[in-house]
Order: structure tokens, then sequence, then C-alpha cells
């Protein structure tokens, strides 16, 4: 039995679909601004000469660098509810386990870049009189972000098409939204490849503009 795909009804999708655009964009710009500090901070506490904070730093980036986005939203969407008894929102749980996951990447983005920064640098710092804090902050960091500016675009990219995840925990973005409405009309396929369409003429532009970084850079280079 062939199944007749209704162009209409993937039209008529577009609509309530993007409703969700606004959680999606919420999630992703909030998850980004929270990260990036406290990646830095990481970073930091990575390079420190106390080991306990680099301990600390080193279990928490490989922790969740190598735990699936997924076990990590459904773990704070389960355990503080359950275990303890503690409620967040949909929102606040994609966000913590966005963010958990995401900063520990960043640490390791902006780490690498750091260490890619000439020492020359830090020793000419030192020797005009800047404290260690001093180089960091207006040396070596803001370097540091510059170099790791096309790593940081491509992960911003994996972070918009990701938060899709958000829709297992009840935010109301993009997926949830289209699931929403498969089940009332009954076109699961065409509401789904209107998704996906709208996903892709979402994400594509923004990898457009990522290669265009790297290709700044590699003139540079």
């Amino acid at each position: 039995m062939g199944y007749q795909f209704e162009w209409q009804a993937a039209i008529d999708s577009i609509p309530v679909i993007l409703t969700g655009l606004s959680a999606t964009l919420a999630v992703t710009i909030t998850v980004f601004l929270v990260s990036l500090p406290f990646a830095i901070a990481v970073m930091l506490a990575r390079l420190s000469r106390f080991r306990f904070l680099r301990v600390i730093a080193y279990a928490y980036t490989e922790l969740f660098r190598t735990l699936p986005l997924l076990i990590v939203l459904t773990w704070f969407y389960f355990v503080p509810a359950i275990g303890f008894g503690i409620r967040m929102s949909p929102f606040l749980v994609a966000v913590v386990a966005f963010t958990l996951t995401f900063t520990a990447f960043l640490t390791e983005a902006l780490r690498g870049a750091l260490m890619a920064i000439d020492p020359g640098q830090r020793e000419a710092a030192m020797s005009v009189g800047m404290t260690s804090p001093q180089v960091y902050r207006r040396v070596l960091i803001p370097q540091a972000l510059r170099y790791a500016t096309p790593v940081i675009a491509t992960m911003w990219v994996s972070l918009f098409r990701d938060s899709a995840l958000v829709a297992l925990v009840g935010v109301h973005d993009m997926l949830f939204e289209a699931r929403t409405l498969a089940v009332v009309n009954y076109r699961p396929i065409e509401v789904l490849t209107m998704t996906g369409i709208i996903y892709f003429a979402l994400t594509y532009p923004q990898s457009v503009m990522i290669e265009r970084i790297f290709a700044k850079r590699r003139v540079r280079s």
C-alpha cells in the first residue's frame, strides 16, 4: 500500500513548527552565553598551579565530554525530581544539561587556543610589570578567544542543531511543536520532513558563515 505524501500538509505545518523557534533560540543563546565565561574559568583551573583545581577541572571536562548529551539531559530531568524532590522547569533542565556539556567542549577548544600562543608573550607581559591575572585578562584570553573563533562558531552550529533534543524533556521548541502537530493531523512524515527542511534552512547559512571564517583564518595564517 503506497503512502501519498501531501505537500499541502507539510506547508500548513510551517507556522506551527515555527512557534517553537523562540524556544530553540532561547535555549541556544542562553547556553552559549552562560557556557563561555564558565569555560574560561574551567580552562584557567586546568592551567592552575594548584593541583586540586587541575584535577577537578580535568575530571569535569572528561566526564561531560564522554557522556552522551541525551543521558545528561534525561538524568537532570528525572533524578533531581525523583531522588531529591527538586522540580525544575523543562527549560532549566535543558539549560543545565546543555551548559555542562557545552562548557566541557568549549573549555578544551579555548585551552588548545591558549596553548598555541607563543610563550614569549607571557614572558614579555610579565617583564613589563603585569601580574599573572593581568596577563591572562589583557593578553592571553583575548588572543585565545580570537584564535578559537572558528571552532567556537562550529560549536554554536552544533549547539543550535542539537537543541532539538530538548523536546524530549518538554521544552516547546520546533521539534516539540512538530511532534504535537503530527499526533493531531496524523501526518508525521510531512510534518517531520518540513521540520528537517526548516532546520536545514536555518543551519546551512550558519555553516556557510563558518566556512568563510575558516577561509579568512587560513588566508591570515
